[in-house]
């Protein structure tokens, strides 16, 4: 059995870490690693690689130039992927989540007949404006197997008319990584991660301001932050929160290009109480989510390790794709458009007197969904040999 395994963003490489170890101990397995270089900042890309053991990847992608001027499409990304998925031949194209990487792999499986599994399948927020939600679809409708994290994800494709068989319940990529990464993040102290990734034009607040302990915020989502209007909104809450209790800030390069072509950064930079950070590395920012207070976001991921980690999550969406987060978790749906709605819940928290108590886990968050999903590979594949060698014997 073949198989290629894609990435191309930030969230791809986390996930994909236990997914190659898993398909690493089939013996009948060869695992290409593939990357498209949608995220090719050394913050965003290599250091992911080192430090979650990915072997060095086959780059398959646009010139770093091209990629440097505008984001990639969907079509770009997939015309040099053909060309590789018919050269390797193999017997599935693993795509994880819903990048753009995520899409065109899916529409190169389809062009050139390669089957297609989609881990994290099924999740819908019902916002189809978001490219995210489109790329979900997209991929979730041209895949053979579909590997799904939660109930509700079964739900909508049972309902989209999904047929069963292609549909598995495995339980959650993200949730192996953060299982096997949660020891190496409990040894690192989050002041050393705090110093080491500020920025150099960002002084940091004296040990004793931080004694009460700190908030923690990421947002990258196009709709929170290319909107001049919405990142506005957020810079201006990020200010009130920051006259309230510290607070950690990790930029995303994009959120970054966007704050200072909008003539927003200098005014983040100027309040005392708040730390801009580089992107931060996946152990370093698991210690820094385990030691928040609370923690704010419009990222899919964060929802569902801060249900792991038992931290308070407030996200600014007015929908989740991860409805189980709600359910089981300690995350909570919030509009941008509230901010005092919001400062009122922030500060409910941060003077809760106890921690905030550990929710159950949802159904196979158990750090073993990696090895479920090799697995199915494995049946999968050989049923369609076992078959092919009958449909020959068949012959006349």
């Amino acid at each position: 059995m073949t198989i290629v395994l894609l990435v191309g963003a930030r969230p791809n490489f986390i996930k994909a870490a236990p997914l190659w170890r898993a398909f690493s101990r089939i013996r009948s397995a060869r695992t290409w690693l593939v990357h498209t270089g949608q995220h090719q900042h050394p913050d965003m890309c290599g250091v992911f690689f080192e430090e979650l053991g990915l072997p060095r990847p086959l780059r398959c992608g646009p010139p770093e130039d091209m990629l440097a001027q505008r984001p990639p499409t969907r079509a770009a990304l997939a015309a040099y992927l053909e060309p590789l998925l018919r050269a390797l031949q193999p017997d599935w194209l693993v795509v994880i989540g819903d990048v753009t990487s995520t899409a065109a792999g899916a529409w190169a499986a389809y062009r050139t007949g390669v089957r297609l599994a989609h881990v994290e399948a099924g999740l819908r927020c019902g916002l189809m404006h978001m490219a995210e939600e489109q790329n979900r679809i997209l991929t979730d409708h041209l895949a053979h197997a579909l590997f799904a994290t939660e109930s509700s994800a079964v739900a909508n494709l049972l309902r989209e008319g999904i047929a069963p068989e292609r549909i598995h319940f495995v339980g959650n990529v993200l949730i192996d990584a953060l299982l096997q990464t949660l020891p190496l993040a409990e040894k690192k102290s989050w002041p050393e991660v705090l110093r080491r990734y500020a920025l150099p034009a960002q002084s940091i607040l004296p040990d004793k301001a931080w004694t009460s302990g700190y908030a923690l915020c990421t947002f990258h989502r196009a709709e929170t932050v290319d909107n001049p209007v919405a990142l506005q909104h957020l810079v201006r809450l990020l200010q009130g929160i920051g006259q309230q209790m510290p607070l950690l800030f990790p930029v995303h390069p994009r959120t970054e290009r966007r704050l200072r072509q909008w003539k927003l950064w200098a005014s983040l930079q100027a309040c005392p109480s708040i730390a801009l950070l580089r992107p931060v590395g996946y152990s370093d920012f698991v210690c820094l989510q385990k030691n928040a207070r609370v923690v704010l976001t419009d990222s899919g991921g964060i929802q569902e390790e801060t249900t792991v980690l038992g931290i308070p999550c407030l996200t600014l969406r007015p929908r989740t794709e991860r409805p189980i987060t709600l359910q089981y978790g300690t995350n909570m749906l919030m509009d941008l458009q509230h901010p005092n709605a919001i400062l009122a819940q922030l500060r409910q928290w941060w003077s809760a007197a106890a921690p905030f108590p550990t929710p159950p886990r949802p159904p196979l968050w158990d750090g073993q969904a990696a090895e479920r999903i090799a697995q199915i590979l494995a049946t999968l594949s050989l049923r369609e040999r076992s078959t092919a060698r009958s449909e020959y014997s068949a012959l006349p």
